[in-house]
């Protein structure tokens, strides 16, 4: 069985509004469970009508 190999590489754009309040991550686990299960990924968009938008996707993805 070949080893799994990750590449990974983030980005998010503000889009209109002043600042980005986008969050996103990944998990990595070690092996055997990188093998086995993979890895996971989340993204968050924040919803720029509110002041807490960037804590609120932040609390999104870290629940996840």
């Amino acid at each position: 069985m070949a080893a799994l190999t990750i590449s990974l590489g983030q980005h998010s754009d503000k889009g209109r509004k002043p600042s980005n309040q986008d969050f996103y991550g990944a998990y990595l686990p070690s092996e055997p469970l990188r093998a086995t299960k993979g890895i996971a990924v989340a993204l968050a968009d924040g919803i720029s009508s509110s002041e807490v938008s960037r804590e609120a996707s932040e609390a999104a993805v870290g629940g996840f």
